[in-house]
């Protein structure tokens, strides 16, 4: 372990942006008042909480981030496995993991009022902090080596997280009459489309709740029991075209919130960013959640002056990492030969055109759906249930594959991704269908994470690219003159291709961020 090159790092942020931040260092026993220049030059690893709250106010001071902090909070929820809860605080809050380690908890509930300045600074109450600070930090390296996350976390995790909180406090350059005009037509758009969605599915003039839709599914004989909801929305062909248009018009009501939440006045944008939101290691930015903004309003974002923006995109990503995962013969040969979704739309609807709900389709039977459940969707589409059982049917590979995954789930309690970024079980016992799908989602889904975040490290050392914003799967990057975007998508296409041992050819390209 390097614990000797770790310094703890606490800060009190002035909210009012006036410059009058004060920041803290625990090293070799010693804490001490420090200022903003001395932490924006350290070399060794900086251990905080929370640092996306102090990260904008370094920023503007030095136009600079220091290069190795360790957000605790980012390092507890890899090495805990385990997925977000419903309430209030998550597992790897501090008040989950720190302040437990306190003889009395109310020293702990001060350095928190401290440190959302709603008491003045006790030394002796943040030095204190400081020192659990790096008993929680012993205790967690120890057990991120015990369970497997420690090599990926620092050589993986720990760059990405850095690289992009640096590219979010930099910013993302917008054009304000663009904004403003997006803001007027979504409000617009919004409520037309709420108008017609509730005549035509003859329920209230509002967005449904969870109950509402549950209640309306239950009406169109979804079955509720084995799937959740946005299963439901995102895998079952839409009946009476209902989650179809249900997903049409939460999509615009997302934007229409986003665009809301940005400012007008403002030519950049600077998000908070996750990156690790959620337990397949998903990127993500919020405060605006700016990758949920739809295509066509995307003409927002513009490049900084002398560059330009470029869009690179993993092509059938999931088919290519299924199949060299499974090694599963037509699941390669489809990757590898044709486009699996326009080559399932021809074969069952006998017409490409169908593509998008072939595409449904194809995934609902990856992460899981019963075959059942699969053809009579089918059917109710208007597809040929034999052609498409036939189809089915030959993933015999991949069918045993996801067998072992299941199997790997159930007796060991738990299923990594290709590298570590394990997810622990909380039953015990036969898996539900749920937990299957769980296991394949999470070893897929996973795997994605760990490929792209690889791309991103390698086009990050390209001096002539600055990354703007990551997609799941595709990043919008701007780029100097001179620079030839082809070779972003060749850096996608090998990263892929070396991670997954060769057994396929990892595809990409270049592709519109913004379509009208």
């Amino acid at each position: 372990m390097i614990k000797e090159n770790f310094i703890y790092f606490l800060y009190q942020k002035d909210f009012t942006e006036s410059g009058n931040d004060r920041y803290f260092l625990y090293k070799d026993s010693e804490f001490l008042e420090v200022e903003s220049y001395d932490i924006i030059s350290l070399d060794q690893f900086l251990i905080t909480h929370d640092f996306w709250l102090i990260s904008n106010s370094l920023y503007k001071k030095h136009g600079k981030l220091p290069l190795k902090v360790i957000d605790i909070v980012l390092f507890s929820k890899i090495v805990e496995g385990v997925k977000s809860v419903k309430e209030p605080t998550q597992p790897w809050d501090i008040s989950q993991t720190i302040k437990p380690l306190y003889k009395n908890s109310k020293d702990f509930d001060k350095y928190i009022s401290i440190y959302y300045r709603k008491e003045i600074i006790d030394m002796n109450i943040c030095m204190l902090f400081s020192h659990k600070l790096a008993e929680y930090t012993d205790s967690l390296l120890i057990k991120a080596l015990n369970v497997g996350e420690y090599e990926r976390f620092f050589s993986l995790e720990l760059p990405v997280y850095n690289k992009l909180v640096l590219s979010a406090c930099r910013g993302i350059r917008v054009c304000k009459e663009t904004i403003k005009h997006h803001k007027e037509r979504l409000k617009l758009d919004f409520y037309r489309e709420l108008k017609i969605f509730a005549e035509k599915h003859n329920v209230l003039y509002e967005l449904p709740s969870d109950e509402d839709i549950k209640e309306k599914l239950i009406k169109l004989g979804y079955n509720l029991e084995d799937y959740s909801l946005e299963f439901l929305i995102d895998f079952l062909p839409s009946l009476d075209g209902y989650t179809d248009d249900l997903r049409n018009l939460q999509k615009t009501n997302k934007s229409y919130r986003i665009f809301n939440s940005i400012s007008s006045t403002k030519s950049r944008i600077s998000p908070i960013v996750e990156s690790h939101l959620t337990s397949t290691a998903r990127i993500y930015h919020k405060s605006p959640s700016i990758q949920n903004i739809s295509k066509r309003y995307r003409d927002i974002f513009i490049s900084d002056n002398e560059f330009h923006l470029c869009y690179v995109d993993y092509d059938q990503f999931e088919v290519g990492i299924m199949a060299a995962l499974s090694n599963d013969p037509k699941m390669m040969h489809i990757y590898e030969n044709m486009d699996a979704y326009k080559d399932l739309s021809k074969q069952i609807f006998n017409n490409e055109s169908y593509r998008k709900k072939a595409k449904i389709i194809f995934l609902s039977y990856t992460y899981g759906m019963s075959l059942e459940n699969i053809l009579r969707s089918i059917s109710q589409l208007g597809g040929d249930q034999k052609i498409a059982k036939k189809y089915f049917s030959e993933f015999t590979i991949f069918e045993s594959w996801k067998n072992i995954l299941c199997n790997e789930f159930q007796v060991k309690g738990k299923i990594s991704s290709i590298c570590s970024n394990y997810l622990n079980r909380k039953n015990t016992g036969q898996l539900s269908d749920k937990e299957q799908r769980t296991a394949v989602n999470h070893v897929v889904q996973g795997s994605a994470s760990y490929i792209f975040k690889m791309a991103l490290l390698e086009l990050s050392k390209i001096d002539d690219i600055q990354i703007l914003i990551p997609m799941h799967d595709a990043v919008l990057f701007q780029y100097k003159n001179g620079f030839d975007t082809k070779l972003a998508v060749t850096i996608f296409e090998n990263t892929m291709t070396d991670i997954l041992g060769g057994k396929i050819r990892g595809k990409a390209s270049l592709q519109q961020f913004y379509q009208p």
